[in-house]
């Protein structure tokens, strides 16, 4: 089982390209509640990417293992639920829990909890092909203009 400051130094990538995607998908429109529609989005079209892949109950496993790795700084993530409804995936209680909270707490929550999402995703398919999922779902971007290194480590 990791603890919680290797969880923290592994994520350190894909939080930062979790905030950028967030943020782009956020546009003009930063606020706590923009900001979780803007996570819900972002769930839901990796979901359509990595659902040929991972299938929607790997998917929903991938998103509630990120939730209680990123409850540990953000223990309100506690009242958000990831779950397949129909053909979608919905995190249900998300909306009700950023109500009211600050901003950059709410950012820097949901930046955890989707990077988590990343790391773990990382963790079982390798930097390349986690890239190539990334890039199914927003081509237009690169790994430099994010910050995220697409290299596979050396063992």
């Amino acid at each position: 089982m990791l603890d919680r400051s290797s969880t923290n130094d592994a994520t350190k990538r894909e939080r930062e390209l979790a905030q950028y995607l967030l943020a782009r998908e956020a546009g003009s429109n930063p606020s706590a509640k923009g900001m979780a529609d803007a996570t819900m989005h972002t769930f839901a079209r990796l979901n359509e990417r990595l659902n040929d892949v991972i299938g929607s109950a790997g998917f929903e496993a991938l998103v509630k293992r990120a939730l209680h790795l990123a409850q540990k700084d953000y223990p309100y993530l506690g009242g958000v639920v990831g779950e397949i409804q129909g053909d979608t995936f919905q995190l249900p209680g998300l909306n009700a829990i950023v109500e009211g909270r600050d901003i950059e707490d709410v950012r820097n929550g949901l930046a955890t909890m989707l990077g988590a999402f990343f790391w773990l995703l990382v963790t079982f398919v390798g930097d390349r092909l986690f890239w190539r999922f990334i890039q199914g779902v927003w081509p237009d971007i690169t790994p430099e203009e994010t910050g995220f290194s697409a290299e596979e480590k050396q063992g």
